[in-house]
This record gives structure tokens, sequence and C-alpha cells, in this order.
């Protein structure tokens, strides 16, 4: 999976000067096992196996207390070392089966017959309709839901969240940015996190804040935009909870930004807006690529970063080390945002469909035309998620007919969707409620 995170903020209304920079005027911070293999048991037997096969072979002479032959070459114990599984010139192989041919004298009597190993696992769960650990196949988690018809049920984390602006997850939390009450207030603004054991305690990260509307998480910190007006800042936190510490100050409309390998990258979305970069370690906030028009949401790879021009219409490419000329994408997309990368496309929502182009390059090209405006787009590395009027659905990126992973009435109103490693979390926008589900 690629080390992506995403960040969006809102919009603010006028904008600020900036003086461009490259990624090497950065201070730039920090950023299986295979199975061993026995040796053969010393026995006529055939080695015990990982499946469970047991051959008694024949050979020259018992692995106990075998006589030599009257044959010359015969001595005691030729039945071979016990290292590796060697038997008197035959390999006794993985899968427990001996193969030798006699040497010597005569063939002795094979050894005493050993147990092979253990045989096939029992049926991991006598029912895989209700059992919510074996829910649907065996060691299919419900994550502590329930299992029912074969289906795990999702595990409410958080209820009666009002005004959630994103959402972000790690291993074991789900953050968000939210206020307290149903109108924004300036100064009663936070970030809070969950559990996902979904024992119903809301930890708050930070507080005070003056308008927090996105976040991203990684080994350490959350990492948040804090927009208001044209002295918007970026901004970090502990995860476990602290004073927020500033990363960049005096922004402009911040919206829809990623870390990557250690920079946030952001766009201020104002006229003669900016690509913006800074050190999450370091500091050092800097224009990347300066006086765009209106940029908005940008996505990053290992050389690229990607960004829209909302009223323009256009998405475009340049280097991710900066300092050079953008290309164009996409033209002519009717307010293009909710850019997302995946190994080998650049996805994409516009007012009528998904859209996907090529990083190899080539023209963008309907996704999923009938969908219209989708919610979040999300990815594993793997497919596409997306919450639609009919529930988070999931497709490869090659398209083709999508599955719905979260049906409408788990989802509740579309909202922010997280996609980690074991489940999908989600916002059900209507209620204020935070679920999880086991993927």
């Amino acid at each position: 999976m690629m080390k992506v995170n995403r960040l969006w903020g809102l919009a603010a209304l006028t904008s600020l000067g900036v003086v461009s920079c490259t990624i090497a005027d950065l201070k730039e911070g920090e950023a299986v096992g295979g199975g061993g293999s026995g040796a053969g048991k010393d026995s006529g037997a055939g080695a015990d196996s990982g499946g469970g096969t047991k051959t008694n072979t024949e050979h020259g002479g018992s692995s106990h207390q075998t006589q030599p032959s009257s044959g010359s070459g015969g001595t005691t114990n030729s039945a071979g070392t016990t290292d590796g599984g060697t038997l008197n010139g035959g390999t006794t192989t993985g899968g427990g089966t001996t193969s030798f041919t006699p040497v010597g004298g005569e063939a002795g009597q094979g050894g005493e017959e050993q147990n092979g190993g253990a045989g096939g696992a029992p049926a991991c769960s006598p029912d895989l309709d209700t059992d919510p650990l074996n829910c649907g196949s065996c060691d299919h988690s419900c994550l502590g839901g329930e299992c029912h018809a074969g289906e795990c049920a999702p595990v409410l984390l958080a209820k009666g969240q009002a005004r959630v602006q994103s959402l972000a997850a790690d291993d074991k939390y789900v953050y968000w940015a939210n206020y307290p009450g149903d109108v924004n207030v300036i100064g009663q603004g936070r970030i809070q996190r969950a559990a996902f054991t979904g024992d119903g305690k809301i930890e708050t990260v930070a507080s005070g804040l003056t308008n927090p509307a996105g976040i991203i998480v990684d080994q350490s910190f959350a990492y948040f935009s804090n927009p208001y007006c044209c002295n918007s800042t970026i901004q970090k936190v502990a995860k476990a909870g602290g004073s927020p510490t500033s990363l960049a100050t005096g922004q402009s409309g911040p919206q829809g930004g990623v870390l990557y390998d250690g920079i946030l990258y952001w766009p201020n979305h104002v006229a003669s807006g900016s690509v913006m970069a800074v050190s999450i370690s370091a500091g050092g906030a800097a224009p990347l690529y300066p006086n765009l028009d209106r940029p908005q949401w940008v996505a990053a790879d290992k050389d690229n970063i990607y960004w829209a021009e909302l009223e323009a219409g256009f998405i475009r490419r340049a280097a991710r080390a900066g300092g050079g000329a953008s290309s164009i994408v996409a033209s002519g997309e009717a307010n293009p945002v909710l850019l997302t990368l995946t190994p080998q496309y650049l996805f994409w929502a516009n007012d009528t469909s998904m859209m996907r182009a090529p990083l190899s390059g080539g023209a963008g090209v309907a996704y999923e035309a009938a969908e219209g405006r989708p919610g979040d787009l999300k990815t594993d590395g793997k497919s596409m998620f997306w919450p639609t009027a009919q529930g988070i659905k999931m497709a490869g990126f090659n398209g083709g007919q999508p599955q719905i992973v979260v049906t409408k009435a788990e989802m509740g109103g579309i909202g922010s969707v997280v996609v980690e490693a074991k489940s999908i979390v989600w916002l059900d926008y209507a209620g204020g409620n935070i679920w999880r589900k086991a993927r």
C-alpha cells in the first residue's frame, strides 16, 4: 500500500502572497517470515509432515538396532542421518514422502512406525452463520460485532457527534474533528477519538480549536487544518492528546491535503493560490507551486504531486520535488474533487461520475458513471471504496460490477469513510454516529 494519508479542510475567501520552494529546501523529517522446516525424524517411518502424511518405507537397515548384512558395505545404523530428513540417500520432502534406494547389503526391516504429523485441522466452527470469530469463513472475526447469516454486523464506536468534518484511523482508534453543538462556535472545535474495542468511551485529543476541518494520523501524531479566513493554520498534536503545535500559519483556505514521506502537502484554495509543503518534523512551510487558479485536493506519489483546479476544471501534475512546470492530466472536468492515487491510476469525482486516468498517461475515463457524485474515495491499494445512496461499495481498479460491503441500512446518511487493514469505518452523517465493520 502506498504511504499516503489524506487531510482536507474548508475553503477560505482571501489570498496570501507566497514564494516558491523545492522539497530540497525543506528539512525533510523522519519520515515474512517464512515457515521453518523441521529435520526429519530418526525413524523407518516417513518423517512427520505438515499435512499429516505418514509413510513406512523399507530401507537398508533399521534406524534403531540394525545389524550389518552379510553383503559388503552394510553398516549399523545405516538408515541415514536425522538432520534434514535424509534417509541413506533418500530425501524426505516437506510433504512427508520418503524416497529411498537400498545401499550396501540386503535391505533390512523398516524401523518401527512412528506417528505422522497432525492431521488436517477440524472445522473451525460448527456454524459459520453465527460464530463471530468465524463468520462466513474460517478465521473471519467480526471484531467485536455479531455474526448473522454469515455476515458481520457493524460495531458502534461513537454516537451523537455533531458536525464531524472527516475521519482518520490507525490500527486501534478512529479520529475525527468536530464541534460540540449544531453551530460552529469559534474556540470550541476539537479533535476526538474512540477505540476500536467499541467501549463507547470518547477521548479528547485537542480542544479549544478555531475551526478544525480535517485530520491525518501517522504513528505518533494527528495533523489537521484549522481554517479561519486568511490566517488559517496547519497543526499537529500527539495522538494521545496534548497541546497542538503549528506547522504553518497565515494560510488561506487550506483544503484537501496529503502526507507523504514526512512531508505534508496542501493547497490554498484561493485566487493565485499555492500548493504548499512542510516537513512534519522540521517545519519550514513554503509554496511548492505558487500562483495557481484556486487549487484544491492534492495527491502524491514518489515522483509527482497532483492537484485539481476546481473552477477551471483542470487536474494537473508536477514533480513532487518542486520547481518544474506542470502538465494537464484532465481538462473540462465539472468541479473535480477527491483526488485519490492507486499504484496504477489517479481517481477523482466530478459532478456526474467517478473518473480514472492511468498514471502512465492517457485520457481520463468514467469509472462508475452511474454513481453520480459519490462521497469519499478511498483505497486499500487493491480496491476502491466509496459511499453512495445505496451503501458503501467496493470494486477493483479496472471497474466492473461493484460489491456493496456496507448496506444502506447500516450506513445511514452518506458521510466520511476510512478503510484500514481489517475494517471499514464510516460516519452516519444523519445521526452523527461512527461505525466500524469487519472487512
